[in-house]
């Protein structure tokens, strides 16, 4: 989702995708960020699915250091999004 300058990146797998995201993010496997220069520019918010976020802060801190100094980790992800009430498309 590119709104102004941000852009939300799911990056659980196409099918956790499907049932539920965040209306306009962008799906792609964190590994393909960094074949996205154009993200540098920009503020980007990496979605997983919040059980595992260290290892998301791990890659975003190596994209950091590539360039990619926008990146934030949207802590607990998309569970988060849906427990604070914030809509989703899908169930």
């Amino acid at each position: 989702m590119a709104t102004g300058s941000r852009t939300i990146v799911d990056v659980r797998d196409p099918q956790a995708y499907l049932e539920s995201h965040i209306d306009g993010s962008l799906n792609m496997p964190s590994s393909s960020i960094a074949a996205k220069p154009y993200l540098k520019k920009q503020a980007v918010i990496v979605v997983g699915s919040g059980k595992y976020d260290e290892p998301l802060h791990k890659e975003c801190a190596t994209l950091r250091q590539q360039g990619f100094s926008g990146l934030k980790v949207l802590s607990g992800g998309i569970v988060a999004w849906m427990s604070a009430g914030q809509p989703v498309i899908g169930t």
